[in-house]
């Protein structure tokens, strides 16, 4: 998901958090602690590219990053549709009338 989402655009840590909450409508936020230890695996197989800026890092997908993107994306775009699917059944859940 994470590469699919760098596929995009670049992005640092907590606006990916911050995608996958709204791609799911709020079902969904992966805390620091999953995306920060995911973040750096992907830049030790060399699947993410990273750019210091004061603070804060910003990723980027690599050529091979890319490329296992694309032999696995199906799964990529199975999940982040799957999260986008449930969180506009929670919006239905939230607006539905209260008896």
């Amino acid at each position: 998901m994470i590469l699919a989402l760098l596929a995009e655009q670049p992005a640092h840590g907590y606006e990916l958090i911050k995608s996958l909450e709204e791609r799911s409508g709020g079902f969904y936020t992966p805390s620091p602690g999953v995306i920060y230890p995911a973040l750096t695996y992907l830049h030790e197989i060399g699947h993410t590219s990273v750019e210091q800026q004061r603070t804060r890092k910003l990723y980027s997908i690599t050529p091979q990053g890319k490329a296992y993107l694309e032999s696995n994306r199906a799964n990529a775009e199975v999940i982040l549709e799957a999260l986008a699917r449930i969180g506009g059944r929670m919006d239905q859940v939230r607006e539905a009338p209260r008896r």
